[in-house]
């Protein structure tokens, strides 16, 4: 398959979201995702519109979390390669339990526009590096491939929130293996579960 010069990325929901978070995302996109569609040989365009279709897309789930309630338990970020779920990053927080009364209290540690458009786009990274070039989970906090809980060193706010929301990067080899796929246009639908 030939890849045209123009790659298209459709943000579907994105735009149910504030403005200030769509506005961080899309510049998000142009610094980290630009230059590993440019080292493909080709240019990046990105879209919001609901009809629109692209070569990539990435659907904001900003539906309710349903279920009970865990706000201080895991929540699945993203799934399916192409979906990222606001409603999970919202909730998450830090809990702390009360000596006297035993209470859980949660701090939210998503609690800035910029910083729910950076964890929104730490899992969309994370969720197309499955979809284009099936990359494996890693346990580098810093890497865009990471899974799971933070180490136990980072479960404060500030620690979360750089687990989550913090400045991410693919190694050379993920970096190698996207540019690989973005060149030929060929997905290859990956998701390790």
């Amino acid at each position: 398959m030939h890849a045209s010069a123009r790659l298209v990325l459709a943000l579907h929901g994105l735009d149910a979201l504030h403005e200030r978070i769509g506005d961080e995302f899309v510049s998000l996109c142009r610094h980290e995702l630009d230059p590993l569609v440019q080292a493909a040989g080709r240019s990046l365009g990105i879209t919001l519109r609901h009809t629109a279709h692209g070569d990539l897309e990435l659907h904001f789930d900003v539906r309710p979390e349903m279920g009970p309630e865990r706000p201080c338990g895991f929540a699945m970020l993203g799934e399916g390669g192409d979906v990222v779920v606001v409603e999970a990053h919202r909730s998450l927080g830090v809990c702390t339990t009360d000596p006297v009364t035993g209470k859980i209290h949660r701090r939210g540690i998503l609690t800035y526009d910029v910083l729910l458009a950076r964890a929104l786009f730490n899992t969309g990274m994370h969720e197309l590096g499955h979809f284009v070039a099936a990359l494996p989970h890693v346990h580098d906090p810093n890497n865009y491939m990471v899974t799971g809980n933070p180490p136990v060193d980072m479960r404060t706010r500030r620690g979360r929130r750089a687990f989550f929301a913090g400045s991410k990067r693919f190694t050379s080899e993920q970096r190698g293996r996207l540019v690989e796929q973005l060149r030929s246009g060929t997905w290859l639908e990956g998701s390790e579960e």
